[in-house]
């Protein structure tokens, strides 16, 4: 999965790039129909999904994917990751 700033805490201190992220994730989504993949449950009961929403028409365009190649999320590689 993509862990990214913009899913801080508001107990903790924000993170890097966490506006930055936010914003870019407002712009994916915000006014669009948002479709989920969802691939399983991990070990804490959260649900592990793809996000997706619709680009050009025909094709979808990753959320996660996008952070990630912005440099706004980085990819869990940790005990127990789960991917798409």
């Amino acid at each position: 999965g993509a862990n990214n700033s913009a899913s801080s805490s508001a107990a903790r201190e924000s993170q890097p790039f966490a506006e930055e992220a936010r914003d870019l994730l407002r712009n994916l989504v915000e006014g669009k129909q948002v479709t989920l993949k969802i691939h399983g449950i991990d070990q804490y009961g959260r649900v592990i999904a793809s996000a997706f929403v619709r680009h050009y028409w025909v094709f979808y365009k990753n959320i996660s994917l996008a952070l990630v190649k912005a440099g706004l999320a980085t990819i869990y590689k940790g005990q127990g990751a789960e991917y798409g």
